[in-house]
């Protein structure tokens, strides 16, 4: 689930891909993991406020 808003790295993850992420990291010591979507996107973008409906 993709959406880009000027930048072509900016995505939604899934939350399976955070579970990923997340599991990887302590696989490999990390104690904690920070993962942002900035500031409320929802309110600038059309595409983040659809995604993040759907992810609930």
């Amino acid at each position: 689930m993709a959406w880009n808003c000027g930048k072509p790295a900016a995505r939604t993850l899934t939350p399976d891909e955070v579970l990923s992420i997340a599991e990887a990291g302590q696989r490999v010591g990390c104690k904690e993991v920070l993962f942002s979507l900035g500031e409320r996107p929802e309110l600038q973008h059309a595409l983040a406020r659809e995604h993040l409906r759907r992810l609930g």
